[in-house]
């Protein structure tokens, strides 16, 4: 059962991911505004998930130290995230600038990381907030912070992952993620698996030790 240490329940947005998805469908489908959609989608995750709007935290990817490193680059022999492409992505970046300002008149916040990603905000926020939690994004590294008060709404699948659930989606157990991730590696960030290891066999090796 989850804590009753508070019955507060905040939803922690994935925002630049939730942008980038809308953005291309309203490029692709030509059905609507940019900021329509993204606060239509906003508005769909407050029903969904029942939380009030002074519990909405929007987390951008804008740092707030500009001229800081992130260490994952120090220590990558590739380069990390090296296949985004910047240029194409300009439009999206900058149509974020007034939706954070409409985001702070709806009274959410908004928050930024220092020198590192929203990635890193998110987990921190899941660790120090009061309460339980719901993180909205279809990035699967937001998995492995599942636990007994933080749950993660794929916007896609319109589904909720959950400690009680997650078997039933996923090859392995919610202990064994990270290992799981770790040998199939992550395309989107650029960094490569083990060699002709798949999600099948990865499960398999996981399974026998």
């Amino acid at each position: 059962a989850r804590s009753n240490m508070s019955k507060v329940r905040n939803l922690i947005v994935d925002s630049n991911n939730l942008l980038h998805r809308v953005h291309w469908v309203c490029e692709k489908y030509n059905a609507m505004s940019v900021p329509k959609m993204f606060f239509t989608c906003i508005r769909n995750y407050i029903d969904e998930h029942m939380v009030s709007p002074k519990n909405i935290y929007m987390v951008w990817d804008n740092k707030l130290i500009k001229d800081g490193t992130n260490f994952r680059k120090a220590h990558q022999t590739i380069e990390y995230k090296g296949t985004r492409d910047l240029e194409k992505n300009a439009a999206i970046y900058e149509a974020a600038i007034p939706l954070r300002k409409l985001c702070k008149s709806l009274g959410f916040h908004n928050i930024y990381p220092g020198v590192l990603e929203a990635d890193d905000v998110i987990a921190f926020l899941t660790k120090s907030l009061l309460g339980e939690h719901v993180v909205v994004s279809v990035d699967q590294d937001m998995l492995q912070l599942i636990n007994e008060r933080t749950d993660v709404y794929d916007p896609i699948k319109k589904h909720t992952i959950t400690t009680h659930n997650f078997d039933q989606l996923f090859p392995v157990p919610l202990d064994m993620f990270i290992h799981y991730k770790a040998i199939i590696g992550d395309k989107s960030d650029n960094i490569p698996g083990i060699p002709r290891v798949g999600s099948k066999t990865a499960a398999k090796l996981l399974a026998t030790g």
